[in-house]
């Protein structure tokens, strides 16, 4: 069993601004009783701070003063748990990354399956979405565009035409399968327009054919507005 002092050990060899749990410090549960007690005695040094419950760091000090660790090394600690993927960013600050618009948000929104995390950046706040599939490091791409697809009315100063065409460009490198597959879980919208853009760049008509039978087909979807160059639009009911 580690002493308080092997625990005092552990955390001293962490990098200052990197973030750290009770899970980086290898402990057993048989432990956390002394490390608690270990990184409370640091707290109060100001040795180490605390950014969110069960989360650590040390200070980087400069010029300026101590600073928080990176937003970087924040999300990194958000997005992935014992090193496996687990959420996704999504909202406007996916949709600005991926040239969708060029509106800047104060909020990263990151999307989980069956987890919720709200914390404060320095520049920006965390809040959690909605993953329609548990998120890996193999399907967290198709999830986002599948998200794009949702939110393609919601997207501030978007051009509705030139997002389709970059749309269009997304899907094409993606993995066609498997967003049919995960559209099965999106809203019957997602689906329909999904099935109108790969039918519009010329996918295989059987595997769109699954597609089609997992939509209503007395539903009907109005976007709002029409695109010239998505054609099969009344192939999918969509207005």
């Amino acid at each position: 069993m580690a002493t308080a002092s092997d625990i005092l050990k552990r955390i001293d060899k962490k990098e200052p601004g990197a973030l750290f749990g009770y899970e980086d410090l290898k402990l057993d549960k048989s432990e956390f009783t002394a490390a608690a007690k270990a990184l409370q005695r640091l707290k109060n040094k100001g040795i180490i701070k605390s950014l969110s419950r069960g989360r650590f760091y040390k200070p980087v000090k400069s010029v300026f003063g101590e600073l928080k660790p990176s937003e970087e090394e924040i999300l990194k600690r958000i997005l992935y748990k014992k090193g496996k993927r687990i959420g996704y960013i999504t909202g406007m600050g996916l949709y600005n990354q991926m040239g969708f618009t060029t509106q800047v948000s104060m909020i990263y929104r990151i999307a989980f399956f069956d987890r919720k995390i709200s914390t404060t950046l320095s520049t920006a706040r965390i809040k959690p979405a909605r993953s329609y599939i548990p998120v890996t490091e193999d399907n967290f791409r198709s999830l986002q565009i599948l998200d794009v697809i949702k939110d393609f009315n919601k997207i501030l100063d978007m051009n509705k035409k030139g997002g389709l065409i970059l749309l269009r460009d997304y899907i094409k490198k993606t993995d066609k399968t498997q967003l049919i597959e995960y559209s099965k879980k999106y809203p019957p919208r997602v689906r329909a327009f999904l099935g109108a853009i790969l039918e519009n760049i010329g996918y295989d008509k059987k595997e769109l054919s699954i597609l089609k039978n997992a939509i209503n087909p007395l539903s009907s979807f109005n976007y709002g507005y029409k695109i010239e160059t998505l054609l099969p639009l009344k192939n999918w009911n969509i207005k």
